[in-house]
């Protein structure tokens, strides 16, 4: 039950942080209303009140894990995300890694000189494809097992999926 107020909690600051952009005050307003039942409910139950550094309220119950740990734990693709976060945001540490090549130039003094071009190698296509395919397929797989269905049922369907891709037997993590 903490986690379900913890969840609770979040979801409805994301949900006021999306209607402060939207300028939407009535329903950030009943967003934070909302917040206080919850808080109120947890509280009657003997949850505590998570504080952050300034002694804030932070949350409520337990601490919700970050998108970073859910992936790392759950898909174990912690390095991949960061990468494609980092991408993301404009990184110049990672953009620099996916987004060009060394090329040699010869200047106009017949020197000849490494520059960089624009460039995105087919290789890193497929590990994004990859990395995307995978963990969708991961996340259904879970969802699967969690609900008790078929599993051999979805296996069959991501080893023919594989097979069509010609993915490695080692990407397949049902296996």
């Amino acid at each position: 039950m903490a986690r379900c107020f913890a969840f609770r909690y979040t979801g409805f600051t994301q949900q006021i942080k999306f209607f402060q952009v939207e300028k939407k005050q009535s329903e950030i307003e009943k967003a934070q209303e909302r917040i206080k039942k919850v808080e109120h409910d947890a509280f009657q139950l003997g949850y505590p009140r998570i504080s952050n550094k300034k002694g804030d309220i932070a949350g409520i119950c337990q601490h919700m894990p970050s998108i970073t740990e859910l992936i790392g734990k759950a898909l174990d693709r912690e390095a991949e995300y960061r990468l494609l976060s980092a991408i993301a945001h404009g990184h110049h540490w990672a953009i620099h890694q996916v987004g060009f090549r060394v090329i040699e130039i010869t200047t106009a003094d017949s020197r000849v000189e490494n520059a960089l071009e624009k460039h995105v190698h087919a290789n890193f296509i497929l590990y994004v494809g990859n990395i995307a395919m995978t963990s969708f397929a991961k996340v259904i797989w879970y969802l699967w097992r969690l609900y008790g269905w078929n599993l051999k049922e979805l296996e069959h369907l991501l080893d023919t999926t594989y097979d069509q891709l010609r993915y490695k037997r080692h990407l397949r993590f049902w296996l």
